[in-house]
Order: C-alpha cells, then structure tokens, then sequence
C-alpha cells in the first residue's frame, strides 16, 4: 500500500490493508458461537446416554430371571451379552436416524428463519459424510453404553432366582 501510494502520487492512507485468515473471511465471527453448541450438543449426547443406559440397566435387572432361564438351558455369557449389545445398538440407531431427519428439518428450520448475519448460511446443508460420522457416534455410544447394563446382567449368581421361585412356567401372569 505504501509503495502503490508512492509510486502513483496518492495521498498517505489511501491503501489501508489487513490481512484475515481465509476461514475468518468465509465464515466470519462464527467459531466460538459454534464452538460452544458443540460443547452443548455433546453434554445433551452425555446426559441422553446415560439416561438410556441406566434404563438398559433397569431392564436389563428385570429381565434377570430370562436370561437366567437362557444361561441355564446353555447360553454362554458371552452370547448374552452381544444379545443386549445388539438390542442396545438397535436402540441407538433407530435414535440416531431420528436424530439425523430432526437435524435436517432443524437446518431447514434455521435456514428459513435464521438471521441474515450467519454467512454462507443458505449453503448450509447436511451431507453424507455429516450423517455418517453422527450415525458412526451413535453406535460408538451405543455399544459403550450397552456394554456396562450387559455386563451387569450376566455378572451376579446363576442359580440365585431359581432358588428363590422368581422363575416360573405356564401361561399365566406373575402373582
């Protein structure tokens, strides 16, 4: 700026130059705003699983004397525990497709009603690669969380319901 001012008579100050890192430019002011709904977004994804856990947990103590029935005609444990992960991986997902059909009308929500000031903004869509990764931490969180309830159910004494007659056989309800 100062060589341009020299060189083709301009007052000092006509050039006024600053340098702005390429992401700062495109995105704007929007990293820390981003950044903390992140942050937000993971503490909900924390609290969500570990409120789905405790209820595998509290499922998985009522159905005790099931899988007590099942380890005694021959299960192994370690067939009932990949019968709990994979009722808890099931679980996961089917929350985590809703999760993505959510983001998606939530993007379309913001898009539609969101302010002017958020650059790039009606470019904003959701793509493969974002479905993936949050599709790939659903089931991370579902086998994470799954695997504590599973352990614990296939952990405490075998026999111990069949010596105190929880198990029962026939077609009528528990009394």
């Amino acid at each position: 700026g100062k060589r341009l001012e020299g060189q083709y008579g301009f007052r000092s100050g006509t050039f006024v130059h600053k340098i702005v890192p390429l992401a700062r430019q495109v995105a704007g002011d929007t990293r820390r705003p981003l950044l903390l709904i992140l942050g937000a977004v993971g503490v909900v994804l924390l609290i969500a699983c570990s409120n789905v856990a405790s209820l595998l947990l509290t499922r998985s103590l009522r159905r005790k004397p099931e899988l007590t029935l099942r380890a005694t005609l021959g299960a192994g444990s370690w067939r009932l525990i990949r019968q709990l992960l994979t009722e808890s991986i099931v679980l996961a997902m089917a929350g985590g497709i809703v999760g993505i059909f959510l983001a998606q009308a939530g993007v379309s929500f913001v898009k539609a009603f969101g302010p002017a000031t958020i650059p790039r903004l009606s470019a904003t869509n959701l793509d493969i690669r974002v479905s993936a990764s949050a599709l790939g931490v659903t089931c991370l969180a579902g086998i994470l969380f799954g695997l504590a309830p599973a352990l614990r159910a296939t952990q405490k004494k075998l026999f111990e319901p069949l010596r105190t007659g929880v198990l029962r056989s026939g077609f009528g309800g528990a009394q």
